[in-house]
């Protein structure tokens, strides 16, 4: 299917999951890393390829292949020479050992493997935190994940909750827009790399303070009528050279932009703020009703990494210069 679990693959959410298979089971509390390990634990072995000869005698073909020997079955038919197996339950341990213990705060918040098991993931949660007034949680997710035979390992940092294979390709699709996608070939090499990797987005993004700051930064400064029409031409320009479409569009992006200002009821004291002006931007892009050619997954996913992300990221610069210079 899709999703790309299969009759062997299982995993454990700490949340709801969209599918609702029964081998991927649901909780309300984080994953508990021994539970973790039970999933992972499928053995994966890199067997060397044979064929017979016309003598009916046994002759290497000089490629591998992975197989799960607690089943006995091929998970990826053919593999180079150079390409390295590690065991999903090493990698798991090495989670433990250098982000689990080392910041505590990080909690598995799902684990499981796809297409019976010749992909797992992990994915892990590393902080939620609320800005002041605003009554919606933001959250930072790191994740990890082994796919053999489809590519190679894939290490980012994300805010999508992964339950089956569609979810994890869109956490890597906002890692690879966020910069902090690493993506390393399965060499003897490839483990070093990725945990590495992994560690230095911990430190990053456990250090989530100063941008926690510039939230609350941002919540706490109420914008003026001035600042919101300041704003708003800033956003959406409208000059000589602008056409008539081009000038209605504008001027119907700023009232979508106004609406959601005035009547965002997430927002407490911060919804006149300079913060209330910013969700009211995110939710004018991530809500806008899909048109003809497109649906809501490809407005969900523009959000992300298309053009709606990056008029997103124009507005939050624009913001914080003004609040600067209040």
């Amino acid at each position: 299917m899709a999703a790309g679990i299969m009759d062997l693959d299982k995993g454990i959410v700490w949340g709801t999951t969209w599918h609702h298979i029964p081998s991927y089971k649901e909780q309300e509390v984080p994953v508990e890393f021994e539970h973790a390990e039970t999933i992972l634990s499928c053995p994966l072995v890199k067997q060397r390829l044979y064929r017979y000869t016309c003598n009916d005698k046994l002759s290497s073909v000089g490629a591998w292949c992975i197989s799960r020997s607690d089943y006995d079955i091929v998970l990826v038919d053919s593999v180079g020479d150079r390409f390295t197996v590690v065991d999903n339950h090493e990698l798991l341990l090495f989670v433990k050992r250098k982000l689990l213990d080392e910041f505590p705060k990080l909690k598995i918040e799902s684990v499981g493997t796809l297409f019976n098991g010749a992909t797992s993931f992990v994915n892990l949660k590393l902080d939620e935190f609320q800005v002041v007034g605003d009554k919606s949680p933001t959250v930072s997710r790191l994740m990890y994940y082994n796919p053999l035979g489809q590519g190679c390992y894939k290490a980012c940092a994300h805010n999508i909750r992964i339950v089956c294979n569609n979810t994890l390709r869109m956490s890597e699709a906002e890692g690879a827009a966020n910069k902090t996608l690493l993506r390393v070939r399965h060499t003897v090499s490839g483990f070093t790399k990725l945990t590495e990797h992994l560690v230095e987005l911990a430190e990053v993004y456990m250090g989530l303070e100063e941008h926690k700051k510039m939230l609350n930064f941002l919540a706490e400064k109420q914008m003026k009528i001035d600042d919101v029409t300041g704003f708003l031409n800033k956003f959406c320009p409208i000059s000589e050279e602008t056409s008539d479409l081009g000038a209605a569009r504008a001027n119907r992006m700023k009232a979508m932009i106004i609406t959601n200002f005035k009547t965002n009821e997430e927002m407490n004291g911060a919804r006149t703020s300079f913060y209330g002006m910013l969700q009211a931007v995110t939710r004018t892009f991530d809500h806008e009703e899909p048109r003809k050619n497109s649906d809501v997954a490809s407005v969900i996913f523009d959000g992300i990494i298309g053009r709606r992300a990056d008029r997103k990221d124009a507005a939050l610069k624009i913001l914080v210069d003004m609040a600067k210079a209040a």
